[in-house]
């Protein structure tokens, strides 16, 4: 049986309870090097000249603003992901998927993935292949959305010589419409792995491409209830938008995340009895 959110929640401030110097250290760095790769990606930006970001030139329909200058600091923004955070965060959730586990690791364990090429690697390959599953179920879930948001688009035609067939001036929510419509099929899609980094931790045998896989199936019966867990913190969410708060959110929310995991990897293992039994690890 799967936890009420209540449960988890409950437990988690159980295991934070005298922690908090560790647990304020751990996503201050946290925190602390995803914001040190958007400075970097900043700097590259302003030392280009002034360009507009690419979320920016597209939700403005500003197409004509994607320079070279613009994709080279988003590909420099992805490499910095990919090579330094998501290591940093892999390593952050193994911190915490311990602690849920009783373990009491100091703060240097945040950078377990970084003590050896061979972990290392094992890092930055879960993130490149989960960033690859998430970018191709992208594509097919908001494609609709992506056609019609170039057919609408005055750039578009201006590029082709030509101008806006007047018939499309009715049709500038359509984008709009598909995009939600996209999104609807996109987070079930994404729920899929939510387990993928703690079969990945919780095992030092699989691959990170096997770990992506098995949560596909450990997940289910699941993953709504884990949706539910992580509505709960929307309120949260929105009081950290005064920033401070986040300094308490985000380790309640980790220690929460990995404390459901472990309810639902044994409520599979009840199930099938597929999956390694999990410990300190």
């Amino acid at each position: 049986m799967l936890p009420a959110s209540k449960t988890v929640k409950r437990t988690a401030k159980d295991l934070m309870r005298g922690k908090w110097p560790q647990l304020m250290a751990v996503c201050c760095i946290i925190v602390s090097g995803y914001l040190a790769v958007i400075l970097a990606e900043s700097t590259l930006q302003y030392a280009l000249g002034d360009t507009v970001p690419l979320f920016t030139a597209v939700l403005q329909q500003k197409i004509g603003n994607l320079t070279p200058a613009v994709l080279l600091c988003e590909v420099l923004g992805l490499l910095l992901m990919l090579f330094i955070w998501g290591p940093l965060f892999l390593g952050a959730q193994r911190w915490f998927w311990r602690l849920s586990g009783g373990a009491d690791d100091t703060v240097g364990g945040l950078f377990h993935y970084f003590s050896s090429f061979r972990l290392y690697g094992r890092a930055v390959c879960f993130r490149f292949f989960l960033f690859l599953r998430i970018l191709l179920a992208g594509l097919v879930c908001f494609a609709p959305a992506i056609l019609s948001y170039i057919l609408v688009s005055p750039e578009f035609y201006a590029a082709l010589g030509l101008q806006t067939p007047i018939a499309l001036a009715d049709l500038w929510s359509l984008p709009g419409i598909f995009g939600a419509l996209g999104l609807v099929a996109f987070v079930p899609w994404m729920l899929r792995y939510y387990l993928a980094a703690y079969l990945l931790i919780n095992d030092p045998e699989l691959s990170p491409w096997q770990a992506l896989t098995l949560s596909c199936k450990v997940s289910r019966g699941s993953r709504a209830v884990y949706l539910g867990l992580l509505l709960t913190f929307i309120g949260w969410a929105l009081l950290c938008l005064l920033a401070l708060p986040v300094f308490f959110v985000l380790p309640y929310l980790m220690t929460a995340l990995p404390v459901f995991a472990r309810y639902a990897i044994d409520n599979y293992n009840v199930s099938f009895q597929r999956v390694p039994g999990y410990g300190m690890y």
